[in-house]
């Protein structure tokens, strides 16, 4: 029987890189197939203390996925990168850098 809560981790780590990976198709394979083979390994796990212990970890994933990974897309021509913060999602926290930097593109 397929534990519910390991299936919510699951979804949940999947959404979370749906949303930092978007349109980015090599990282997102990289997500699913990593992510597949995670969960299949450890799908047979029966010590309680290590599935709490896989969830909580899990869980982690999901949340450092949503709100600190940011992805950076090259300008044509250029070393140079516009990074895509959210600032509803990312955490910026008192990153100096982040929190003075404008979109200069417009």
């Amino acid at each position: 029987m397929v534990n519910h809560e390991a299936l919510a981790v699951y979804r949940s780590i999947a959404r979370a890189g749906r949303m930092t990976f978007k349109g980015d198709k090599p990282a997102l394979l990289a997500l699913r197939t990593n992510l597949r083979e995670r969960f299949q390994k450890n799908a047979q796990e029966t010590d309680q203390t290590k599935v709490a212990e896989n969830l909580k970890v899990g869980r982690q994933v999901a949340t450092i996925l949503a709100r600190n990974v940011v992805q950076g897309v090259r300008s044509p021509g250029t070393d140079t990168y516009k990074l895509q913060l959210d600032k509803d999602r990312h955490e910026i926290n008192d990153n100096p850098p982040f929190k003075t930097c404008t979109d200069k593109s417009s």
